[in-house]
Protein backbone atom coordinates (compact mmCIF):
# COMPACT_ATOMS: atom_id res chain seq x y z
CA UNK A 1 0.00 0.00 0.00
CA UNK A 2 1.41 3.38 -1.03
CA UNK A 3 0.10 6.79 -0.05
CA UNK A 4 1.91 10.13 -0.43
CA UNK A 5 5.38 9.64 1.15
CA UNK A 6 4.50 6.32 2.84
CA UNK A 7 4.89 2.75 1.58
CA UNK A 8 3.59 -0.19 3.67
CA UNK A 9 4.23 -3.82 2.70
CA UNK A 10 2.80 -7.05 4.13
CA UNK A 11 3.97 -10.47 2.94
CA UNK A 12 3.10 -14.05 3.85
CA UNK A 13 4.65 -17.01 2.03
CA UNK A 14 4.55 -20.75 2.57
CA UNK A 15 7.00 -23.16 0.99
CA UNK A 16 8.57 -26.57 1.50
CA UNK A 17 12.22 -27.31 2.21
CA UNK A 18 13.57 -29.28 -0.74
CA UNK A 19 16.71 -30.63 0.96
CA UNK A 20 17.63 -31.68 4.45
CA UNK A 21 20.79 -30.74 6.30
CA UNK A 22 24.09 -32.68 5.91
CA UNK A 23 23.99 -35.88 7.93
CA UNK A 24 20.23 -35.78 8.47
CA UNK A 25 19.56 -39.37 7.35
CA UNK A 26 22.51 -40.79 9.29
CA UNK A 27 21.45 -39.03 12.49
CA UNK A 28 17.82 -40.17 12.20
CA UNK A 29 18.94 -43.74 11.40
CA UNK A 30 21.04 -43.80 14.56
CA UNK A 31 18.09 -42.54 16.61
CA UNK A 32 15.94 -45.35 15.18
CA UNK A 33 18.14 -47.82 17.07
CA UNK A 34 17.40 -46.26 20.46
CA UNK A 35 14.48 -47.83 22.40
CA UNK A 36 11.81 -45.51 23.78
CA UNK A 37 12.40 -46.95 27.25
CA UNK A 38 15.95 -45.55 27.24
CA UNK A 39 15.09 -42.24 25.60
CA UNK A 40 11.35 -41.50 26.00
CA UNK A 41 11.40 -38.38 23.81
CA UNK A 42 13.38 -39.98 20.97
CA UNK A 43 10.32 -40.32 18.69
CA UNK A 44 9.41 -36.63 18.82
CA UNK A 45 13.08 -35.72 18.40
CA UNK A 46 13.35 -37.83 15.23
CA UNK A 47 10.25 -36.34 13.67
CA UNK A 48 11.36 -32.79 14.43
CA UNK A 49 14.85 -33.34 12.99
CA UNK A 50 13.46 -34.25 9.56
CA UNK A 51 13.96 -30.91 7.85
CA UNK A 52 13.52 -32.19 4.29
CA UNK A 53 9.95 -31.63 3.04
CA UNK A 54 9.24 -29.56 6.15
CA UNK A 55 6.79 -26.71 5.61
CA UNK A 56 8.19 -23.21 6.10
CA UNK A 57 6.22 -20.01 6.53
CA UNK A 58 7.61 -16.50 6.09
CA UNK A 59 5.66 -13.49 7.31
CA UNK A 60 6.83 -9.89 7.16
CA UNK A 61 5.51 -6.38 7.63
CA UNK A 62 7.47 -3.27 6.69
CA UNK A 63 7.04 0.47 6.24
CA UNK A 64 9.01 3.22 4.52
CA UNK A 65 8.74 7.02 4.68
CA UNK A 66 10.60 9.01 2.04
CA UNK A 67 9.94 12.70 1.38
CA UNK A 68 13.06 13.12 -0.82
CA UNK A 69 14.86 14.64 2.17
CA UNK A 70 14.45 12.21 5.08
CA UNK A 71 14.18 8.41 4.89
CA UNK A 72 12.69 6.27 7.67
CA UNK A 73 12.10 2.57 7.19
CA UNK A 74 11.81 -0.70 9.08
CA UNK A 75 10.70 -4.30 8.77
CA UNK A 76 9.82 -7.19 11.08
CA UNK A 77 9.77 -10.78 9.81
CA UNK A 78 9.18 -14.27 11.19
CA UNK A 79 10.25 -17.63 9.73
CA UNK A 80 8.64 -20.71 11.25
CA UNK A 81 8.58 -24.42 10.50
CA UNK A 82 7.41 -27.66 12.03
CA UNK A 83 11.04 -28.67 12.46
CA UNK A 84 12.85 -27.78 15.68
CA UNK A 85 15.89 -26.93 13.53
CA UNK A 86 14.34 -23.67 12.34
CA UNK A 87 11.61 -22.54 14.68
CA UNK A 88 10.51 -18.95 15.31
CA UNK A 89 13.37 -17.17 13.53
CA UNK A 90 12.61 -13.52 14.26
CA UNK A 91 14.43 -10.67 12.53
CA UNK A 92 13.95 -6.97 11.98
CA UNK A 93 15.64 -3.66 11.28
CA UNK A 94 15.08 0.08 11.55
CA UNK A 95 16.84 2.74 9.46
CA UNK A 96 17.03 6.51 9.41
CA UNK A 97 18.63 8.46 6.59
CA UNK A 98 19.24 11.97 5.31
CA UNK A 99 19.76 13.15 1.74
CA UNK A 100 22.26 15.94 1.11
CA UNK A 101 22.15 16.63 -2.60
CA UNK A 102 23.71 13.63 -4.34
CA UNK A 103 24.80 12.15 -1.00
CA UNK A 104 22.74 9.94 1.32
CA UNK A 105 23.73 9.02 4.89
CA UNK A 106 21.93 6.08 6.52
CA UNK A 107 22.07 4.61 10.04
CA UNK A 108 20.63 1.11 10.51
CA UNK A 109 20.13 -1.26 13.43
CA UNK A 110 19.17 -4.90 12.77
CA UNK A 111 18.52 -7.87 15.04
CA UNK A 112 17.92 -11.58 14.49
CA UNK A 113 17.24 -14.34 16.98
CA UNK A 114 16.12 -17.96 17.19
CA UNK A 115 16.39 -19.87 20.45
CA UNK A 116 17.32 -23.54 20.48
CA UNK A 117 14.74 -26.04 21.77
CA UNK A 118 15.18 -27.98 24.99
CA UNK A 119 16.13 -31.60 24.25
CA UNK A 120 15.73 -34.06 27.11
CA UNK A 121 18.73 -36.44 27.35
CA UNK A 122 18.49 -40.25 27.52
CA UNK A 123 17.65 -41.77 30.89
CA UNK A 124 20.97 -43.60 31.11
CA UNK A 125 24.55 -42.46 30.47
CA UNK A 126 26.48 -44.43 27.88
CA UNK A 127 29.37 -43.35 25.59
CA UNK A 128 27.38 -44.08 22.43
CA UNK A 129 24.21 -42.45 23.74
CA UNK A 130 26.16 -39.45 24.97
CA UNK A 131 27.76 -39.02 21.53
CA UNK A 132 24.34 -39.32 19.86
CA UNK A 133 22.83 -36.75 22.23
CA UNK A 134 25.74 -34.40 21.49
CA UNK A 135 25.11 -34.82 17.74
CA UNK A 136 21.42 -33.98 18.20
CA UNK A 137 22.30 -30.87 20.23
CA UNK A 138 24.80 -29.78 17.59
CA UNK A 139 22.12 -30.04 14.90
CA UNK A 140 19.50 -28.10 16.88
CA UNK A 141 21.95 -25.48 18.14
CA UNK A 142 23.25 -24.62 14.65
CA UNK A 143 20.35 -22.21 14.05
CA UNK A 144 20.46 -20.87 17.60
CA UNK A 145 20.97 -17.21 16.77
CA UNK A 146 21.04 -13.93 18.60
CA UNK A 147 22.94 -11.34 16.64
CA UNK A 148 22.60 -7.59 16.20
CA UNK A 149 24.34 -5.23 13.79
CA UNK A 150 24.73 -1.45 13.70
CA UNK A 151 25.52 0.03 10.28
CA UNK A 152 26.54 3.40 8.90
CA UNK A 153 26.44 3.86 5.15
CA UNK A 154 27.20 6.62 2.66
CA UNK A 155 25.85 6.64 -0.88
CA UNK A 156 26.86 8.94 -3.68
CA UNK A 157 24.70 9.14 -6.81
CA UNK A 158 27.02 9.75 -9.75
CA UNK A 159 24.04 9.83 -12.14
CA UNK A 160 20.45 8.63 -12.35
CA UNK A 161 21.69 5.11 -13.12
CA UNK A 162 25.02 4.82 -11.30
CA UNK A 163 25.92 5.11 -7.61
CA UNK A 164 28.74 4.30 -5.20
CA UNK A 165 28.17 3.05 -1.66
CA UNK A 166 30.46 2.57 1.35
CA UNK A 167 29.23 0.85 4.52
CA UNK A 168 30.63 0.08 7.96
CA UNK A 169 28.99 -2.68 10.06
CA UNK A 170 29.62 -3.64 13.68
CA UNK A 171 28.09 -6.97 14.69
CA UNK A 172 27.70 -8.48 18.15
CA UNK A 173 27.21 -12.26 18.38
CA UNK A 174 25.68 -13.56 21.59
CA UNK A 175 25.64 -17.28 20.77
CA UNK A 176 28.73 -19.05 19.42
CA UNK A 177 28.95 -20.64 16.99
CA UNK A 178 26.31 -18.75 15.04
CA UNK A 179 24.65 -19.99 11.87
CA UNK A 180 24.99 -16.48 10.44
CA UNK A 181 28.69 -16.14 11.16
CA UNK A 182 30.65 -19.28 10.29
CA UNK A 183 33.96 -19.13 12.10
CA UNK A 184 36.43 -21.36 13.94
CA UNK A 185 35.51 -20.22 17.45
CA UNK A 186 37.77 -22.80 19.09
CA UNK A 187 40.81 -20.81 17.98
CA UNK A 188 39.46 -17.26 17.96
CA UNK A 189 36.14 -16.82 19.81
CA UNK A 190 35.06 -13.41 18.55
CA UNK A 191 32.15 -11.92 20.46
CA UNK A 192 31.90 -9.07 17.98
CA UNK A 193 33.41 -8.09 14.66
CA UNK A 194 33.38 -5.21 12.18
CA UNK A 195 33.24 -5.17 8.39
CA UNK A 196 33.72 -2.45 5.79
CA UNK A 197 32.48 -2.71 2.21
CA UNK A 198 32.47 -0.59 -0.94
CA UNK A 199 30.07 -1.32 -3.79
CA UNK A 200 28.93 0.19 -7.06
CA UNK A 201 25.41 -0.06 -8.50
CA UNK A 202 24.25 0.35 -12.08
CA UNK A 203 20.81 0.34 -13.67
CA UNK A 204 20.71 -0.93 -17.26
CA UNK A 205 18.04 -0.15 -19.80
CA UNK A 206 17.26 -3.20 -21.93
Amino acid sequence: MEQQDWLVRVNHTQTTAEDGYPGQNELVSALNQVPDAIWPSVMSVKESLLFQNSKLTYSAVGARYDNADVILQGELSLVDSKSILLNDLLSGYVSAGKRLGSHTLMLTYSHIQADAPTIEPPLISDPNLNALYTAVKSATDFYRLRQNTSSLSWRYDLSDTWSLKAQFDHTHVRYQPSGLYLHDFSRNPDGSFSTFSISSHWIFDL
